[in-house]
């Protein structure tokens, strides 16, 4: 962390741990260090790490049960429903992979309408 940033400390705490989310090191649903081992590894304050930490709740990157720790949210599939990009695409660009399965196959005999 830079002190002599103009940015204040808990923005560049927030940033860093959502690069690392983002970079896969702390995946989607796993439990993020506790805020002791954040302020050791960082090196700053534990006030720092709890704003840190709340702004990451704020914009949706983390949950935090109480008496349990913190954990990377599960990211919901945001579908741009006015975009040209098919369903398929939107999953793969989410890190996801689209599949079809046959849950009931059926051959019948059309009218002769």
């Amino acid at each position: 962390m830079d002190s002599k940033s103009l940015q204040p400390l808990y923005i560049q705490v927030a940033d860093t741990l959502k690069q690392r989310i983002d970079d896969g090191l702390y995946p989607q649903g796993s439990k993020l260090p506790s805020e002791s081992q954040l302020v050791e590894s960082l090196g700053v304050s534990r006030v720092t790490v709890r704003k840190a930490l709340g702004q990451l709740a704020d914009i949706g990157y983390t949950v935090s049960e109480k008496g349990k720790g913190t954990y990377v949210a599960v990211q919901k599939l945001k579908h741009d429903f006015l975009g040209m990009a098919g369903l398929a695409q939107e999953l793969q660009g989410a890190g996801l992979e689209a599949s079809n399965q046959v849950i009931h196959f059926e051959k019948t005999v059309a009218d002769q309408a």
